[in-house]
């Protein structure tokens, strides 16, 4: 039991507990010791004066015992007045009579033997010339000695109970310079666990040991930030590098990966939400399908390099007809797809003029001006097709009406019965 309410406590708890237990226990035997001490050191010393007393007394008293002077003896035992110590004496003669006593007389019905345990009794026999003439008895009382012993054990305890005290006071003391470093440690780590705050340090009061081991433990803690801060880092690295990927793998499939231009799987995206848009709040949609003009040639008689030059600066031409809400994305080969989100009253003619237009002036491809026109078919969402591939179809085939036309210009799609 005590060792389980021993584990409950605290180490401050413990310590004051420990320190108390030890110098109470101390304490109390050390006062136990001193006492016992005392109470031999006063009995013994209460022997020895009635001892001597009566050895003084039966010296001066024998001859007058010895010529049986009863007035003589009387007289002479009443000096013991001097000694409270002495309770009761008695003189008596060679035939046992009392030649005189003093004191409490109950004493003189008192069997002798029976007075030793609570008593000094002191017997001496009374020679003459060799010759016993008498006993001399003196009875000590122990009632002074015992107030001496209570006095002295009530300075005794006041002086435990002070002692106790001052051993209390001294404890807390003790407590707070030896396991308050330790309770402000166990706070620092219950801190830096609950809140995951590695830049939290201990404070280091002193040289000692617990003082290595604050500074220990904020070394610890320094590593495992320094640790956490490179981890962060690396972490945030990682995350910056998947961000790309997944930027670059959107673009990828997205995105034409020469023009910057969306792909077909954008473009068909952004067509079916122009399409739920136009059906909820009306105007047009149309979609473009354009096809350059003497790319081939420009691609076989230039290279590559200049044929996909091309196609870029194409791009950006088309891009620049393109406001928020429009699309141009890049087909395939030299074949671009606009989507054009018009209000009721926007002519598809004047755009399909507008971007025609664009392509008369020539390009700079690798530091030749040549020319590159196009060639375009336009479908409207509900007047050709209420689906990609249906205008796309019908786009296609007016474009290449428009080729057939001699290039460079467009044609829109006649009107088609569009079946609900």
């Amino acid at each position: 039991m005590i060792k389980s309410l021993f584990s409950r406590l605290t180490i401050a708890q413990k310590f004051v507990a420990l320190i108390m237990l030890i110098s109470t226990v101390s304490i109390i035997f050390a006062t136990a010791m001193f006492t016992m001490n005392e109470y031999y050191s006063a009995e013994r010393q209460l022997r020895e004066r009635v001892t001597l007393l009566g050895e003084v007394v039966a010296e001066n008293i024998t001859a007058a015992v010895a010529f049986d002077d009863k007035d003589a003896t009387g007289e002479l035992i009443n000096i013991l007045n001097a000694d409270m110590s002495i309770r009761f004496a008695r003189v008596t003669d060679i035939t046992g009579e009392v030649m005189a006593s003093y004191g409490d007389q109950s004493f003189d019905q008192i069997d002798i033997g029976t007075l030793y345990s609570n008593y000094v009794v002191i017997e001496r026999e009374l020679y003459l010339d060799r010759q016993r003439v008498g006993r001399l008895l003196l009875v000590g009382d122990k009632a002074s000695f015992y107030s001496q012993i209570e006095i002295y054990l009530a300075v005794a305890i006041f002086v435990l109970i002070g002692s106790v005290m001052f051993s209390l006071a001294l404890s807390f003391w003790l407590q707070k310079q030896l396991s308050g470093p330790i309770v402000h440690l166990s706070n620092v780590a219950r801190e830096v666990k609950d809140l995951g705050n590695y830049s939290l340090r201990a404070r280091v009061r002193e040289n000692d040991e617990i003082g290595d081991l604050a500074t220990v433990f904020n070394g610890m803690l320094e590593q495992i930030e320094s640790r956490d801060q490179m981890l962060e880092a690396e972490v945030k690295k990682r995350t910056q590098e998947l961000e790309n990927l997944n930027q670059k793998l959107a673009a990828q499939a997205f995105y034409d990966g020469l023009t910057g231009l969306p792909n077909r799987t954008l473009f068909e995206d952004r067509l079916k939400k122009a399409m739920a848009h136009q059906e909820r709040r009306g105007g047009k949609v149309a979609l473009l399908f354009i096809d350059l003009d003497g790319f081939k040639q420009i691609n076989d008689t230039m290279g590559h390099s200049a044929g996909d030059e091309l196609l870029i600066k194409v791009s950006e031409r088309l891009a620049i007809e393109c406001r928020d809400m429009d699309t141009v994305a890049r087909f395939g080969g030299d074949e671009f797809i606009m989507l054009m989100v018009l209000e009721e009253d926007e002519e598809v003619v004047s755009i399909a003029e507008r971007i025609v237009k664009q392509f008369n002036r020539p390009f700079l491809i690798n530091g030749e001006i040549r020319k590159a026109t196009l060639s375009m078919g336009v479908a409207v969402y509900g007047q050709h097709g209420n689906d990609f591939d249906t205008l796309k179809a019908y786009a296609d085939e007016a474009m290449y009406d428009a080729k057939r036309n001699g290039k460079n210009g467009y044609v829109i799609c006649k009107e088609q019965v569009v079946e609900g």
